[in-house]
């Protein structure tokens, strides 16, 4: 984790831009006082994706492309985090390991809605970092879809009562 560090410095210690578009981005911040990342990829100096990349690197957290986002089907997912409470917080559930739901987002969430997230699941939460357009993307289609593996779970399940 290098939290320490500041994402203008990470971003530029990785060539993903230069100190004149930072200095840009941080200028154009004094005015709009928009996020320094949410700047940068405006004006065209950096993608959604790598800026997600570095962010989730900065944050020590994992980062997972479109082509990752893909939620287990054979877990009842849907019924551990409703699609109105998905779509509202841009929240996806991709697979749940004993009493741990992993979970991605596009930015990190602060310690309240974590704290609420435990709550709603009754599970411990772990979070990966995902661009924002392609996670609303894999949430729209994770909850307008039923899978054929989902309804053989939920039979199983409901079998088992």
């Amino acid at each position: 984790m290098r939290v320490n560090t500041l994402l203008g410095e990470l971003l530029i210690e990785r060539n993903f831009i230069t100190s004149e578009q930072l200095s840009s981005a941080l200028d154009s911040q004094k005015t709009t006082k928009e996020p320094l990342g949410q700047i940068l990829v405006r004006l065209g100096f950096i993608s959604e994706a790598d800026l997600r990349k570095v962010l989730s690197e900065q944050l020590g957290v994992s980062f997972l492309a479109s082509e990752q986002l893909i939620p287990r089907t054979d877990q009842r997912l849907k019924e551990s985090l409703p699609a109105h409470f998905a779509r509202e917080h841009r929240i996806l559930p991709l697979e749940r390991k004993g009493y741990v739901l992993k979970v991605a987002v596009s930015r990190v969430p602060d310690i309240i809605f974590l704290d609420n997230l435990r709550k709603i699941t009754g599970l411990d939460i772990t979070i990966v970092l995902s661009p924002e357009s392609e996670l609303q993307r894999a949430i729209e289609n994770f909850y307008s879809r039923t899978d054929f593996q989902e309804m053989i779970s939920s039979t199983e399940v409901d079998n088992v009562k």
